[in-house]
């Protein structure tokens, strides 16, 4: 999954004619310019209701793209669970079967047995990558991870 940053700045025409600007750091999935000026006008909405403050127009006038980075579902999944997000809004937004979201939440809250590398050793003999992910209910982004971090130990000895 990869997640773009963009900066905005927007200008808001008030009914008294003056103007204000406000700056906003936007995380979209995807590189939509459309969406990053609908959450930057929305924000900027928001805020001005805060301040109860009336306005004529927001205006984009600054869009810039800062930097793109791959996550994989189970880390854009953590973010959306710590910051409280409900079950249907994760499942939604990550595209997740009910399952599966629910593997990855044992998998975070801890539920799952620990995997070690001496246990994975010895249940690689005779089970296959899959089988031992499967039985551990580990995500697959987190499994690559492990099998990454065997194998440096493994070149490094």
């Amino acid at each position: 999954m990869k997640i773009f940053k963009w900066s905005v700045e927007t200008i808001v025409c008030k009914d008294d004619y003056s103007l204000e600007s406000f700056s906003f750091e936007i995380e979209i999935i995807g590189d939509s310019k459309q969406e990053a000026f609908q959450i930057a006008k929305y924000r900027t909405q928001k805020l001005l209701e805060q301040k109860k403050q009336k306005f004529r127009r927001i205006n984009i006038c600054w869009l810039e793209l800062k930097k793109s980075y791959h996550v994989s579902k189970y880390q854009r999944f953590i973010r959306l669970y710590e910051s409280k997000r409900p079950r249907n809004a994760i499942m939604n937004i990550l595209q997740l079967p009910f399952w599966k979201l629910r593997e990855y939440e044992e998998y975070y809250n801890g539920n799952t047995k620990p995997l070690t590398q001496k246990v994975y050793l010895r249940l690689k003999e005779f089970l296959t990558n899959e089988q031992i992910r499967r039985r551990y209910k580990i995500p697959e982004c987190e499994f690559r991870q492990f099998l990454k971090g065997i194998k440096s130990c493994a070149t490094s000895n």
